[in-house]
Order: structure tokens, then C-alpha cells, then sequence
């Protein structure tokens, strides 16, 4: 399960982050926005029950690596913008924080 654990919370993140605009992500971030509070709570249900073990792959350059795809543009914003690359790093060590096992 483990070897999984990386593209389940990619997708749950790419999801999340699906209808975002780029002025919206710059609004979360200077704001504070928690990521967290953005995740439906039947996806927040599925990752609590899951063994997800320590995640210490899960950082801004994850975060940023796994949206490059799918939304380019925050990718970006949040790979060159310093306020934001550290927004998303925090947001990761939140996520860590509620989903490690």
C-alpha cells in the first residue's frame, strides 16, 4: 500500500486544486487559506483510515511536481513565488500532520 500512498494523495491534491485560479491560489495565500479545509470530508474520511506512514515525501516541491501537469499555472506560481512556495510547504506540513500514520 505504501508504494501507492504518493499517487492517491496526488490525486486527491490535483482534484482539490482543479477549480482553483491562479487569482484565487494567490488570494488563499495571502490570506492563509487552509488547504485542509478544502478537501471534502469524505476524502479527508478515506485518507484518516488509510495507512499513509510518515509522508516525508510530501513537500511544496511534491506539491508542485504533481500539479505541473494538470495546472500548469500553479505549478508555476507557486515553484517562482517565494509567499507562495512557502504557503504550500506549510499547507504539506499541515496535511502530515492530520495524515500520518
Amino acid at each position: 500500500m505504501a508504494e501507492y500512498v504518493p499517487g492517491i494523495v496526488k490525486g486527491y491534491l490535483v482534484e482539490v486544486l482543479s477549480k482553483v485560479s491562479v487569482a484565487e491560489a494567490v488570494d488563499w495565500v495571502g490570506t492563509d487559506r487552509s488547504l485542509y479545509d478544502q478537501i471534502p470530508e469524505n476524502y479527508k474520511l478515506r485518507l484518516k483510515t488509510m495507512k499513509l506512514g510518515k509522508m516525508n515525501w510530501l513537500t511544496a516541491d511534491w506539491g508542485i511536481e504533481a500539479l505541473k501537469d494538470k495546472r500548469p499555472a500553479l505549478a508555476s506560481l507557486f515553484a517562482s513565488w517565494l509567499e507562495g512556495h512557502y504557503w504550500l510547504e506549510c499547507q504539506c506540513k499541515k496535511l502530515k500532520d492530520e495524515f500520518s500514520s
